[in-house]
């Protein structure tokens, strides 16, 4: 009796284990799927924001204006240039819950701007200088067939819709691909409002205990994106190579005199977009900085005092020293680790670029957080002593990280800067004998010199702004500015916060005006 007793009692807590196994696999897959359809949400809107301002900022600035150009196309590259975090903050301080907006009462104080609201207009708004940046470099090589007739015959805004919009569906299409990519992938805007997407539920739910269909399904939307840009290279190679230099094509200036009426209607148009784009966020950290609450006769009293604003920058830049030394070293690290396999990467490229392309396209969106537990398994995991010694006392898991999005991209800007390149002198290198290593070394480095400059800075400001991928891997008292950042935004942005991303604001936009004056210098020579 007593076996027959102890047999029941198994049989019930089996039976309970896998009621509770089922209902635990049914939990995951419910969760999986609304993490599914709010990524989707939030791709669809961002990209429709950023489509939107990027296509009307690329014709504005490539059609109807004329004057100082090379500022309005510098704008786009410069609100790039600026990391995911500091544009959610510098809308936060505008919107947000302790925004100088509704602290001021000029927008009432409402949850209006949260959730798929906020991620999707940040990630829109960000993504608009993409879109602006690739659409316009195709502009940029001249008239599309037809379109300065049209232009003289229905005018620049018929024109631009029966002709341009049109004739430039291919690379809006891909910008619109990468931005929703981007939205799919990054978890520093959506984690900020709880808007949980397949990435950020990755990170926050299953980083310590990994589930596959979660895992697998924020990996499959980037896949499946990704396909989606390789079919519109394929459909459209000889257009897309275009704006790269790979092959000639349009490059005759427009003849078609806009007026003055439709110069002062293109600056005016771009002068808003461009407030949406760096602008207002950048003017809105500032005022925060300087922000102030005081009590007079029992009533509050806000406004903005520059020695507020003052205060609040030096007490940043003392009070965050180890912050910017850590983000310093990690982005030394990243550039050592990142430019040698770039480089070689770029070479293939030049003989394999298909192969080269869909991989660097593969692996710049797989979801951070996927890489960082892989990172994190490979280091602490494997059993391999000197592994974790790395994994607690080196950037070396950190570096990794970062080199999931640094290694593509400057793969990709260094096969451009070799398509751009004449391959007679390298072919005649080849036939007389020379090595890879010496055609690399002695003909393609000379020339190569100033993207691999420009690499080192995209990778600079990578790890400058990487959370979702560094977040899990980062060893033991370290903290980096984007890191401290994305944990003091969850309170809202304040002077500490607002402090932060103004100075790591302009040693971005300096760096980037560096560079241009640089190559505008290099140009006149």
């Amino acid at each position: 009796m007593p076996f027959f007793c102890i047999e029941a009692s198994v049989c019930t807590l089996i039976r309970g284990a896998d009621a509770e196994l089922n209902r635990h696999v049914v939990r995951t897959d419910t969760r999986a799927v609304q993490a599914t359809l709010r990524t989707l949400s939030l791709m669809v809107l961002a990209t429709a924001i950023a489509l939107l301002i990027g296509w009307a900022y690329a014709y504005l600035s490539e059609r109807l204006v004329r004057r100082g150009r090379w500022l309005w196309r510098l704008i786009p590259i410069a609100a790039i240039s600026l990391p995911l975090f500091i544009h959610a903050a510098a809308w936060e301080a505008t919107l947000g819950k302790f925004g100088w907006l509704p602290l001021s009462g000029v927008t009432a104080r409402g949850s209006f701007f949260a959730g798929l609201v906020a991620s999707s207009w940040i990630h829109g708004i960000a993504g608009a200088a993409w879109v602006a940046l690739i659409v316009g470099a195709f502009l940029r090589r001249g008239p599309l067939p037809g379109e300065e007739a049209a232009r003289l015959d229905a005018g620049p805004l018929r024109a631009a819709l029966r002709v341009t919009l049109p004739g430039t569906y291919l690379l809006t299409l891909a910008s619109g691909l990468w931005v929703a990519l981007i939205a799919a992938t990054e978890i520093s805007v959506v984690d900020l409002y709880g808007f949980r997407t397949l990435a950020d539920e990755v990170y926050f739910q299953y980083a310590l205990s990994p589930q596959p269909i979660p895992i697998l399904l924020a990996m499959l939307l980037p896949i499946v994106l990704c396909i989606g840009i390789v079919l519109l290279w394929l459909l459209g190679r000889r257009q897309i190579l275009r704006p790269l230099g790979g092959a000639t094509g349009r490059t005759q200036p427009s003849v078609v005199d806009n007026g003055l009426a439709t110069e002062v209607f293109g600056l005016a148009g771009l002068a808003w977009l461009a407030t949406l784009m760096i602008l207002l966020p950048l003017v809105s950290l500032g005022i925060k900085a300087g922000w102030t609450v005081q009590a007079v006769d029992g009533e509050l009293h806000s406004g903005w005092s520059a020695a507020q604003a003052s205060a609040t920058l030096t007490q940043a830049a003392t009070m965050f020293r180890t912050e910017y030394y850590w983000t310093a070293m990690l982005a030394a690290t990243a550039i050592a680790m990142t430019l040698p396999v770039s480089l070689v990467l770029s070479w293939l490229g030049r003989y394999r670029l298909g192969f080269v392309a869909i991989g660097c396209l593969v692996l710049l969106f797989i979801p951070g957080p996927v890489i960082s537990m892989g990172i994190m398994r490979l280091f602490s995991q494997s059993g391999i002593a000197w592994l974790g010694e790395l994994y607690d006392r080196s950037l070396i898991p950190a570096g990794l990280a970062v080199m999931h999005r640094s290694v593509p991209l400057c793969s990709l800007i260094l096969i451009g800067s070799f398509y751009a390149t004449d391959r007679r002198v390298d072919e005649a290198a080849r036939i007389d004998g020379a090595g890879w290593w010496q055609r690399l070394r002695y003909i393609e480095m000379p020339r190569i010199a100033w993207p691999l400059a420009i690499c080192g800075f995209v990778t600079a400001v990578v790890a400058l702004g990487e959370v979702s991928a560094t977040e899990l891997v980062m060893p033991p008292g370290v903290s980096t500015v984007a890191r401290r950042v994305f944990g003091l935004l969850h309170s809202g942005v304040r002077y500490q916060e607002s402090g932060l991303c103004l100075i790591a604001s302009s040693l971005v936009i300096a760096a980037v005006l560096f560079f241009h004056v640089c190559r505008s210098t290099m140009g006149r020579r």
